[in-house]
């Protein structure tokens, strides 16, 4: 039996290739970019956890899409870095 793996919405956002915020936005709604559902997750406590073999299921269901960039833009001294 192998051991189940879970991902923080960091870690899952990275796998998939959108930001945290995004990820987030899109658990919050229920969709994610062209109205699939978005990725299944779980509450444990405060946090919230994607279980990854469920979440690489999730990416092989849905087709190949274009979503935002994985970075999320940086403020420093007033000016945004991207």
């Amino acid at each position: 039996m192998s051991e189940v793996r879970f991902l923080t919405s960091k870690e899952a956002a990275a796998k998939i290739g959108v930001a945290e915020s995004y990820l987030r936005q899109c658990r919050m709604t229920g969709v994610i970019g062209g109205g699939y559902p978005a990725p299944p997750h779980r509450q444990m406590g405060r946090s919230i956890r994607y279980e990854e073999s469920e979440l690489e299921a999730w990416m092989q269901a849905i087709p190949k899409r274009r979503f935002v960039p994985t970075t999320e833009p940086e403020y420093s001294g007033g000016e945004m870095q991207l």
